[in-house]
Formats: structure tokens, C-alpha cells, sequence
């Protein structure tokens, strides 16, 4: 048996705590006038010229964009939107893919790992990675040290992909 899988637990673990402090951590900003003559007080940050910013987890942009998702198909399903016109604004579903990696993590660690279960970790995992790079070469302040929380995220995701493929491997 190797190590990856003596310490599956542990390391699944690990990973988990990487995916929630990503989460956790400044995805981007939410931008407050303030002129250059003005100090930003903590935890607002200068971000540019006249603008401060207060940063937002990404735990906050899954929910905002995700429960927009939920608005939309109300007015969808009640019929004051039509599906063609509201077609894009469902597309926010696609916000809570990174919250899947975490389900999964979480179910493999507190049951044993049938094989559909492992099939949709996986899954979960590479689009989560997918959403993650595609955010961050979005994202117009990518370049910015302060805003690391998507990069731990990607991080975690990478981790958590080697530590399912050599699961895999082991059996």
C-alpha cells in the first residue's frame, strides 16, 4: 500500500482546509469612491486612483452570483421573464461549480469512496479548476498580490486532483 493511500484522510483533509481558506480568502473588490487625498482606512485598500476597495471573499461571489440564478428562474418559472430572454443570467449557475469539489470532499471523507462518488469528485474537480483559471484571466485585477484567494483555491484543486488520481492509481 503507499502512502497516498495510508494517509487518504489526512491528506483529503488537507485539501479540504486549502479549498474553505481559499474561499475564505479577497477574490476581488468592491470599488468606494474616495479621493486620492483621502487615506483608505483598513480593511479598505487603494486600489486605483481615486477608488478604494473593499475586499470580497469568493465565498461571496458564489453566493451572489448564485443566488441570482434562483431569482431568475422565479421570474422564469412565473412567467415575467421568457427562458430566451433570461437565457444568459441562467448561466450564474455555473458559479457554484466550485462549491462541488468541497461537497465531494467532504462525502469522501466522512464514507467510504464507492465509485460514482470518486466519478463525480473528479468531475467536480476539473470543472471547478476550469471556472477557477477562467475567473482569474478574467478577473482585470489578476496582477494584484492582495487578491490570493483564487490562486490557493486553483491550488487546492491541483492538490486535490493528484491525491484522487493516485487513489486511483493505489486500487
Amino acid at each position: 500500500m503507499n502512502w497516498v493511500s495510508q494517509n487518504r484522510l489526512a491528506l483529503r483533509l488537507a485539501v479540504l482546509a486549502v479549498l474553505i481558506a481559499g474561499l475564505l480568502g479577497p477574490w476581488g473588490y468592491e470599488f468606494i469612491y474616495v479621493p486620492d487625498e483621502y487615506v483608505c482606512t483598513p480593511p479598505y485598500v487603494r486600489v486605483r486612483s481615486n477608488f478604494c476597495g473593499d475586499p470580497l471573499s469568493g465565498i461571496w461571489f458564489i453566493s451572489y452570483l448564485g443566488l441570482g440564478f434562483f431569482s431568475v428562474l422565479g421570474a422564469v418559472v412565473s412567467g415575467q421573464r421568457s427562458f430566451q430572454d433570461a437565457g444568459r443570467e441562467l448561466l450564474s449557475v455555473l458559479a457554484w461549480l466550485p462549491a462541488m469539489p468541497l461537497i465531494g470532499t467532504l462525502l469522501l471523507t466522512l464514507r467510504p469512496a464507492s465509485r460514482g462518488l470518486r466519478g463525480f469528485q473528479l468531475a467536480a474537480l476539473l470543472l471547478a479548476t476550469g471556472m477557477t483559471v477562467l475567473f482569474i484571466t478574467a478577473n482585470p485585477d489578476k496582477g494584484d498580490p492582495r487578491l490570493w484567494g483564487p490562486w490557493l483555491f486553483l491550488v487546492g484543486l491541483l492538490a486535490g486532483l493528484i491525491v484522487e488520481w493516485r487513489l486511483g492509481q493505489a486500487k
